[in-house]
């Protein structure tokens, strides 16, 4: 009679031993990892554009930052143009496509700001933020 007590006993704390493991590893799997970052990642140094461009078949160079927006303009057939001028030369307004200078082009204007393409690199010029509403113009 006592071996028959004993194993039930025995059963039951294996039985409990078996359900805290379970639950302690269940929750350990399920929750969000915070580990904090060691020494040796916090100190690496950051992953750098170029790299990626190089990689995807852009040049490493970076797009020239004399470039003004001025003003965006919106056509009812759905064309659009932005008012751009350079460093040293007068604003002028450039459709969709057309090159701005000689390795330079307007390819998408926005409500804010549009994307040049200089040598195959794609860079956003935004609208200056001191303006309080955009400067888009219907016609």
């Amino acid at each position: 009679m006592q071996s028959s007590a004993l194993v039930r006993i025995t059963s039951l704390t294996l039985f409990a031993l078996f359900c805290a493991t379970s639950t302690y590893w269940f929750i350990t799997l399920n929750s969000p990892h915070t580990t904090p970052l060691s020494a040796a990642s916090a100190s690496r140094a950051p992953v750098k554009v170029d790299y990626a461009n190089q990689l995807f078949g852009g040049q490493a160079n970076s797009v020239r930052s004399d470039f003004q927006l001025a003003g965006v303009l919106a056509l009812q057939e759905g064309g659009a143009a932005a008012i751009i001028g350079q460093a040293g030369k007068p604003l002028r307004a450039i459709s969709v496509g057309q090159p701005i200078d000689q390795n330079t082009r307007l390819n998408e204007v926005r409500a804010r700001s549009v994307i040049i393409e200089q040598s195959g690199i794609k860079s956003e010029v935004f609208l200056p933020a001191a303006t309080e509403s955009p400067t888009i113009y219907m016609r």
